[in-house]
């Protein structure tokens, strides 16, 4: 499935859609760049979910040319991430091992479970935490957990589609 394939299949409803910002009117035509990207699972937003690599199924994404491959879905379950990323929500991640910069939200891997939180590096460790504080208490690894368990980020949230 490729650029073409999607272009006959939203026709109308991307070539010619609007999309309205606060000062201005963005008039969407170049689908050239929207393609399938796959749904490769499930990532916590709450307690830790056992991860397995699977490809669920497809949705339709605007990725640049040379960044295919690089981009997948996650579906979310639970809500430490609440209100920005929410329970059945999908989030758009950019692979890669990343160093975490403030206020962006990482899909990290604790051992074999994928979890969808904002990480920061500290003196001798990583502290992970939730939007939501009132539920989800932050979560500080030891540089030696860090290597042991093992927690590294895998990828970071670009985007959040929620499905009505």
């Amino acid at each position: 499935k490729n650029a073409v394939d999607a272009f006959f299949l939203l026709d109308d409803k991307l070539a010619d859609s609007v999309r309205e910002t606060e000062d201005t009117v963005d008039y969407l035509t170049d689908v050239s760049d929207v393609t399938y990207v796959p749904i490769l699972g499930t990532a916590a937003a709450g307690e830790g979910y056992y991860a397995e690599e699977h490809i669920e199924g497809w949705e339709l994404c605007q990725v640049p040319p040379d960044m295919i491959g690089r981009y997948y879905f996650l579906n979310v379950k639970g809500d430490s991430m609440y209100p920005h990323i929410q329970d059945k929500d999908l989030v758009l991640c950019e692979k890669g091992d990343y160093f975490p910069t403030k206020g962006s939200v990482y899909v990290v891997m604790i051992g074999d479970t994928a979890t969808l939180k904002m990480a920061e590096v500290q003196k001798n460790g990583m502290l992970l935490t939730a939007y939501n504080t009132d539920v989800y208490s932050p979560h500080y690894f030891t540089a030696e957990e860090c290597v042991n368990e093992p927690v590294r980020i895998i990828g970071r949230v670009k985007e959040v589609k929620r499905r009505m």
